[in-house]
């Protein structure tokens, strides 16, 4: 709360590469939810551009693909009181917490801020990754274009599974179990072979 929040994806990013080159060398992987998902796919690309340590898959959680040109809803430029309304249609905040008025007070410029972010986010295509890609989605989420989520596989040259899980734009909350028991076979199918880098340069010098 003390930290002036982001509003630029650019740098966002640079800022997330900086901790990351300061990390040991423990594999790791990427887990981004709504813009959470856009942010851990700019920063892999980063990563990538900038020869840093790489995760060893990306999962990418109620998000639109990214080559979709969804208008923006201007949601950082609302009203107070209409903002609260447009976080209450996500159905991801308790209502005690929404109708909290001081707590709202203080958590209100951050989510302004993510919002702006990811409005003024311009997604602009780049070389493929070279790492497995994962999509969850939820099946009532009415804030992703569902037919996308195929569309993730044109952001790497490894393979791209996609999920479908309960619930709309928190599935992760609503179906939880199944997300966890998801992301933890994904996790484990890529400790178990953790080294697939030699298929994916021979696609990559196709590409």
């Amino acid at each position: 709360m003390a930290e002036r929040p982001y509003t630029s994806m650019q740098e966002l990013v640079v800022a997330l590469a900086d901790v990351m080159t300061k990390q040991d060398r423990t594999p790791f992987a990427f887990f981004g939810h709504s813009m959470g998902a856009l942010v851990a796919l700019e920063l892999a690309r980063f990563c990538a551009r900038h020869s840093l340590a790489m995760p060893l898959c990306l999962i990418a959680s109620g998000a639109t693909a990214p080559q979709y040109d969804k208008p923006s809803r201007k949601l950082h430029t609302l009203p107070e009181n209409e903002l609260i309304d447009a976080l209450r249609d996500y159905d991801g905040s308790p209502p005690e917490v929404l109708e909290h008025r001081e707590l709202m007070e203080l958590l209100l410029p951050m989510i302004r801020a993510d919002f702006q972010l990811i409005e003024n986010y311009v997604y602009r295509a780049g070389r493929p990754l070279e790492l497995p890609l994962t999509v969850f989605v939820g099946d009532e989420d009415s804030h992703v274009i569902q037919e996308s989520a195929s569309h993730w596989q044109k952001e790497t040259l490894g393979p791209c599974r996609v999920h479908r899980f309960r619930g709309g734009h928190f599935f992760i909350n609503s179906d939880q179990t199944a997300v966890l028991s998801c992301i933890r076979t994904t996790l484990m199918d890529k400790l178990a072979r953790p080294s697939e880098k030699a298929s994916y340069e021979a696609l990559s010098s196709c590409y």
